[in-house]
């Protein structure tokens, strides 16, 4: 009778305890995902793959990531101040690419200052937040062609800030990492196929000068959100919203980032407009105030 007693008792200590571990996993809060990059070792905020280093990606032990901020790293400040090259080499399982900086004297870079390389699946991008001391770059775009990625892109925010687009290939989803190489300090970003089923949304749109990423074709609300960057030396970009049968709805100038080294971005939220089945036009303006060609999409507004 004693045994059968404590081993009750042993049995609801048990379940005593599964039922607080139940109750701390439930209350434990999420990480934020996209917040800024810390200037401290490498970290993530998205779910992390611990599969084995691919044969071309070693030298390493920070985690893929497959989605938001996927690494921090770099100091408090660097010297890097212009983006110098972008290389790549491509081995089995993985794509490795390697940023390049000099200093404002022109001297390869020592040191990195606070980055971050991001992942939006939803957009097929993989972007590089470089840090506030680099200021100009030597490329502002080249074609990769490799098999993840089509094009990359050196970007200026609406805030001045530089960033670096990866443009992956259609119907592509990776997971990504990055970390900062010394001797001469680089940022190195590795690529690799995800392991993850993911649709992409709105792959960025290109003609003439323009890149569109958002908003996507299709059924859209107000406020309209008209995002992308336009070629360096392009000063704004012209939105135009028209009827299907050609009537001019909307008319609009949009300030591009200054710069002339970089792609130059534009952000703006259109908060009422046309209605129905509708064309929207974005185009590059000039120096001479001429609209060159541009990105057409098919939109549904309310």
């Amino acid at each position: 009778m004693q045994s059968t007693i404590e081993a009750r008792r042993a049995v609801g200590s048990f379940a005593l305890v599964a039922v607080f571990a139940v109750v701390a996993a439930a209350c434990t809060p999420a990480s934020p995902a996209g917040s800024t990059p810390p200037s401290t070792t490498s970290t993530t905020t998205s779910p992390t793959t611990t599969a084995p280093n691919p044969p071309g990606c070693t030298g390493t032990d920070a985690p893929f990531g497959s989605s938001d901020l996927v690494s921090a790293f770099g100091r408090d400040e660097g010297d890097a101040a212009v983006v110098a090259a972008i290389d790549w080499s491509v081995a089995d399982g993985c794509e490795r690419f390697r940023i390049g900086f000099r200093t404002a004297s022109g001297a390869p870079a020592s040191t990195i200052g606070a980055a971050g390389v991001s992942v939006v699946p939803s957009s097929g991008i993989v972007r590089v937040t470089l840090p506030e001391e680099v200021r100009s770059s030597a490329i502002a775009d080249t074609l990769a062609d490799t098999d993840l990625v089509e094009r990359i892109y050196v970007v200026r925010s609406t805030d001045q800030r530089l960033t670096i687009e990866f443009h992956l290939a259609p119907v592509t989803v990776v997971e990504a990492r990055g970390f900062v190489s010394a001797s001469p300090a680089e940022i190195v970003v590795d690529l690799r196929p995800g392991a993850n089923r993911a649709v992409i949304l709105s792959r960025p749109r290109r003609s003439g000068g323009v890149v569109l990423t958002s908003p996507p074709p299709g059924p859209n609300l107000y406020p309209l959100r008209v995002a992308g960057y336009t070629e360096p030396g392009s000063t704004a970009v012209r939105v135009r919203i028209s009827d299907p049968d050609g009537t001019l709805d909307l008319d609009r100038s949009v300030a591009t980032a200054a710069g002339g080294d970089a792609w130059e971005a534009f952000d703006v939220a259109l908060s009422d407009g046309p209605g129905g089945m509708v064309e929207l036009f974005v185009g590059a303006i000039d120096a001479l105030g001429l609209s060159s060609d541009g990105v057409t999409v098919d939109l549904d507004l309310p």
